[in-house]
């Protein structure tokens, strides 16, 4: 029988020592140690591949362009918006 108690933890630089219970039998505790100096931060990126992405930046290209083309014949040309 493993008398137990919340768990205590104690935390020293990046090591992590954890009480776990006492055996009252042979009079033993029982501790838990780990190293929390593992990064445990991650990033996941989901790859996706579009077969036709190229066909939507010609097309934004193209209308940049003719937005840039009707700005510079409107300026030369003296006209403004009514």
């Amino acid at each position: 029988m493993v008398f137990t108690r919340s768990s205590a933890k104690l935390r020293i630089a990046d090591v992590q020592v954890l009480f776990n219970g006492i055996l009252p039998g042979t009079d033993e505790f029982i501790f838990t140690v780990g190293d929390n100096s593992l990064n445990e931060d991650w990033v996941v990126i989901k790859s996706i591949i579009f077969p036709m992405i190229n066909l939507v930046w010609l097309g934004v290209i193209i209308m940049a362009l003719g937005f840039g083309m009707s700005m510079i014949h409107r300026l030369r040309s003296g006209k403004s918006a009514e």
